[in-house]
């Protein structure tokens, strides 16, 4: 259905514009301000010159803000144009129905589109953190039982994505043989980064 009267759509809007390529190739074309014709309204209209819009009979549709051109739905075309309107709004209609019967087919399935879609998420999730990984070299951290911290070759993980290959790594141990650790040093001596790492 929605093809057909697409077909149909397509074959009035031909006709209307032959009809309007007719007019303005005719004797009456010095009253046009252009050798075109244009949309108003959805409406198909020609733009006819001020002083010789007597000379189309029509309907005015919209007159422009210097009023020196008059848009003119020709007597010709004005049950085309509404024959076009009233099938456009058919396809709408149509258009409507097809999603209504489409969104009522998903709608059956919903619980499981929403499982594939956590699925697909979590599929996601898992291979940027992979791609991240062997980008940056990164590890699964070993979670220990035991009360101490060993880091081993450790870099912070924003400033390896920023500087690459300049980050230098560095490895910390507290908890093993000493439960505490002053970190000091001169400015911009790597402390806070250590730290945040």
């Amino acid at each position: 259905i929605l093809k057909k009267i697409q077909k149909e759509i397509n074959d009035i809007r031909n006709n209307i514009e032959r009809n309007l390529n007719n007019i303005i190739h005719s004797q009456i074309q010095h009253a046009l301000q252009d050798k075109i014709f244009t949309l108003k309204n959805n409406r198909y209209c020609l733009p006819v010159k001020s002083s010789h819009k007597n000379i189309i009979k029509g309907t005015v549709l919209d007159i422009s803000s210097s009023g020196a051109t008059f848009f003119i739905e020709p007597e010709s075309i004005h049950e085309l144009n509404n024959t076009l309107l009233y099938k456009e709004l058919e396809l709408q209609r149509e258009i409507d129905r097809i999603l209504q019967i489409l969104s009522s087919e998903i709608g059956n399935h919903a619980e499981q589109l929403k499982a594939n879609a956590r699925i697909l998420a979590y599929l996601d999730f898992c291979i940027a953190i992979a791609r991240f990984a062997i980008n940056y070299n990164a590890h699964t951290p070993a979670i220990s039982q035991a009360p101490y911290i060993e880091c081993i070759n450790a870099r912070h993980p924003l400033l390896a994505i920023l500087l690459k290959e300049k980050v230098v790594p560095c490895s910390i141990t507290c908890g093993k043989t000493f439960n505490c650790l002053i970190i000091s040093g001169v400015n911009t001596g790597g402390k806070t980064v250590l730290l945040k790492m």
